[in-house]
């Protein structure tokens, strides 16, 4: 994945910018990973961005990773706003309660699993919706999008029915997820994706709600023994691309338009499909390997899911509006709208 992928997704629009400021210095950025650098997030889809915005402005912005992490992974958003750090992946999740608008993402059942479709959806509400209401005016957002649909995976037992989910200690990835775990009987624990594995082998947690890439990534395809796949997904994560802001004031308005091109939907967009395509590959080791028992949800047990966590929409739609979003049940019914033109669009 490099320029030219990301060029040919906007290049009818004529925004693939290579021009800039004659003579203008360098300017080097820090990325503070939290993820492994090895993790196929940094090396097919972070790395390969960052060397597309050194492309389009001409080696004006550099965006280098740092050897070592700064803070936790909960802490990425302060870690930029203070300037520790330049660039990072942000999960709002991580910190439950601060970044209230941006749940919408975590509710459950929102009827793709496709990310390819919904990322760049998801960035395109944020943009509209979401981030006026100030959330994120510390920092500048370069995108905004959702990954893989989750799903359940565990050591323990089968989860076929409401009352194999009571009291599982299960990760949970934010606010959303641990009110969904709540309604059926878990135990939710927030932990970042890259605790999950150590918990499970000494027996802090028994499972994860995860996207099938994380199977991978986190290896827990040498852990889980059940997995649930649950057709729309108990949730998505909201995951952003961030910038400290004073750093964004230092590159000119010609290379921002530069990098702003090749970054929001056009970015969430690559980075669905890269999602779709490690979710597929995790799938088919799973299976391959024979040693976690997979089974589909029935529509039995989905029906009986949608009806514990039917008021968990009522529930987000106030907190978003004590928050400032004027119209929190609009966004939602636009977010499933558009999700539902675009699954048409692909059948």
């Amino acid at each position: 994945m490099g320029l030219n992928r990301i060029c040919a997704a906007v290049l009818a629009a004529g925004v693939c910018l290579g021009g800039g400021v004659a003579g203008a210095e360098t300017l080097n950025l820090k990325y503070s990973s939290w993820l492994p650098p090895t993790s196929w997030v940094n090396t097919d889809l972070l790395l390969p961005y960052f060397e597309d915005v050194k492309r389009v402005t001409d080696g004006r912005v550099v965006i280098e990773m740092l050897p070592k992490t700064v803070g936790a992974a909960a802490a990425q958003f302060d870690v930029v706003r203070d300037g520790l750090a330049d660039v990072t992946l942000q999960i709002p999740g991580y910190t439950p309660g601060r970044f209230v608008t941006t749940e919408l993402g975590e509710l459950p059942f929102l009827e793709t699993n496709s990310v390819e479709i919904i990322a760049p959806i998801f960035h395109r509400l944020f943009t509209e919706h979401l981030q006026p209401v100030g959330e994120y005016d510390e920092i500048k957002v370069l995108s905004m999008f959702l990954t893989s649909s989750g799903h359940a995976f565990n050591r323990q037992r089968p989860i076929e029915k409401m009352e194999d989910w009571a009291g599982l200690k299960l990760r949970s990835v934010g606010a959303g997820t641990t009110a969904t775990l709540e309604a059926f009987g878990a135990v939710p624990v927030i932990k970042p994706s890259s605790e999950v594995f150590e918990m499970i082998n000494t027996g802090a947690l028994d499972g994860s709600l995860s996207g099938p890439e994380n199977l991978v990534v986190s290896k827990l395809v040498d852990v889980m023994k059940y997995g649930t796949i649950i057709p729309g997904g108990l949730y998505h994560s909201p995951v952003s691309v961030i910038m400290n802001k004073g750093a964004w004031e230092k590159i000119s308005a010609e290379d921002q338009a530069a990098i702003e091109a090749i970054s929001g939907e056009v970015l969430a967009k690559v980075v669905g499909q890269g999602y779709d395509r490690a979710d597929n590959a995790a799938m088919e080791e799973a299976k391959a390997r024979g040693t976690i028992q997979i089974v589909d949800a029935s529509p039995e047990f989905v029906a009986a899911m949608k009806e514990r966590t039917a008021p968990l929409e009522a529930a987000w739609v106030e907190r978003a509006k004590a928050a400032g979003l004027a119209d929190p049940a609009g966004v939602l019914e636009q977010l499933r709208a558009e999700i539902a033109a675009a699954e048409a669009a692909t059948n």
